[in-house]
């Protein structure tokens, strides 16, 4: 049996299309839990990852901070497994989530091949790869002529028929107005519009971040390079594209493969406490695992932690626009325990998403994508006109003794440990972690 850090791990991989890889994984972990007294199971999923060695590496830095955590506290007594979900996602053109930090490099020299490997990366990553391969191989033949208002136009054409394909419109709009479907009534001005988003823009999409780091080393550096060039419109734009098939992916892969999992545990051992962790798209994936779909109903869960989440900082609000509740509102009712969200200013990864649908959806606002805009992400936010949040706004810290009580939901401010959008393996993070579980006896 495999161990992280002295625990008990169990890998579960899930397809594109959300369903499980492999039988025989799912059977080990259930032949595991059928058989343990008094067991607290954590499920812990990874976001933006090209590969399973990175999501495996995160999870070996994540949970030895949690060990670590543990060891401190004496009473803390508790049997505890871990179980990492793998799922194909793919990472956005951009320094904080490229290997060898890619976009770091780039300038006016080299801009244009940049952007045709990236275009070239992204085959086979949609759900439908024969079409999309198909699509991102014409959208190469206009990279040549970017600069051509024309060639610009086609190019916005090419990337709504990837969005189109990577979700389902008249689904998205019954159930979730962040969606922000491209407009091609004039596609060369929506092309110069996300060409021309700023540095300003992304922080304005991070609650007021003072500024970006563009320093080779920091979490964000790169950022600046994306914002003033047709190359810069034309990654944004896949930047986008990328987005929404992430987004669909991970509801999927939460709703159509963890969720059934779940209840198969709670089947195989009805005392076994769950306690969901994502970070990312992974807090979307572990979200939706808790909410089902048409198809699967919703699972009781002990504790959810989201680090970064990448959705909307309305996903569990009440009442917010027009008497319409959170994507996610029914998701609250059933953790029988806390809810904590990491959110943090300097999260300028799900920032340039939000700015960019922003920019889109040509939102007027003081502010586009802060707590006062539609479009705004819960890890730069955090939880929004969600009454079980308020007044549980708590700072991320060493030496804080955190009380969680079940059925709140607590914003933890992360902006002095947490520097960018990865940056989650800390000692503050996993001491969080540490006491949900605890809170729940």
């Amino acid at each position: 049996m495999k161990n992280l850090s002295g625990f008990p791990y169990f890998e579960i991989q899930f397809t594109k299309e959300g369903f499980a890889y492999a039988e025989d994984e799912e059977n080990q972990l259930l032949n595991y839990v059928g058989n343990k007294d008094n067991l607290d199971l954590i499920v812990i999923s990874h976001g933006w990852n090209n590969d399973m060695d990175e999501a495996r590496e995160l999870y070996r830095n994540f949970i030895s901070k949690l060990k670590a955590e543990i060891d401190k506290h004496k009473g803390f007594n508790k049997n505890i497994a871990i179980a990492g979900v793998l799922w194909p996602s793919k990472k956005f053109a951009d320094k904080e989530l490229i290997p060898g930090g890619g976009a770091a490099s780039l300038d006016s020299s080299n801009e244009e091949g940049e952007l045709l490997l990236y275009l070239e990366s992204l085959k086979g990553f949609f759900d439908e790869s024969k079409t999309g391969d198909k699509i991102l191989e014409e959208a190469k033949s206009l990279v040549k002529d970017l600069k051509n208002k024309e060639s610009q136009g086609e190019f916005v054409r090419k990337m709504n028929s990837l969005y189109c394909q990577a979700v389902n419109l008249e689904e998205y709009q019954a159930k979730e107005d962040e969606l922000v479907p491209l407009n091609l009534e004039n596609p060369q001005l929506l092309f110069e519009s996300v060409q021309d988003l700023s540095s300003e823009d992304v922080d304005r999409n991070t609650s007021g971040a003072s500024s970006i780091n563009t320093g080779v080393d920091g979490g964000a550096a790169g950022i600046g390079s994306f914002f003033g060039s047709v190359y810069d419109g034309a990654r944004n734009l896949i930047n986008y594209v990328t987005y929404y098939q992430m987004k669909e992916r991970a509801g999927k892969v939460g709703s159509l493969g963890l969720n059934p999992l779940l209840k198969k545990i709670k089947q195989k051992n009805s005392n076994v406490k769950l306690h969901l962790i994502g970070h990312s798209f992974g807090g979307r994936l572990v979200t939706a695992a808790v909410a089902g779909s048409t198809v699967n109903e919703a699972v009781e869960v002990n504790s959810l932690t989201l680090l970064q989440a990448a959705f909307s900082h309305y996903g569990f609000a009440q009442n917010y626009e027009k008497g319409k509740d959170g994507f996610f509102r029914r998701v609250v009712k059933k953790v029988n325990g806390p809810i904590l969200i990491s959110h943090t200013h300097n999260d300028t990864a799900v920032g340039i998403a939000y700015a960019i649908a922003s920019r889109i959806a040509r939102q007027v606002g003081e502010r586009l994508g802060d707590a006062n805009d539609k479009f705004g992400g819960i890890g730069a936010n955090g939880a929004l006109t969600t009454p079980e949040a308020e007044n549980n706004n708590l700072p991320l810290r060493k030496d804080h003794q955190y009380n969680f009580i079940a059925g709140k939901i607590y914003n933890l401010n992360g902006d002095t440990c947490i520097s960018n959008h990865s940056d989650i393996c800390k000692e503050e993070v996993a001491r969080v972690v540490k006491f949900a579980i605890d809170s729940n006896g």
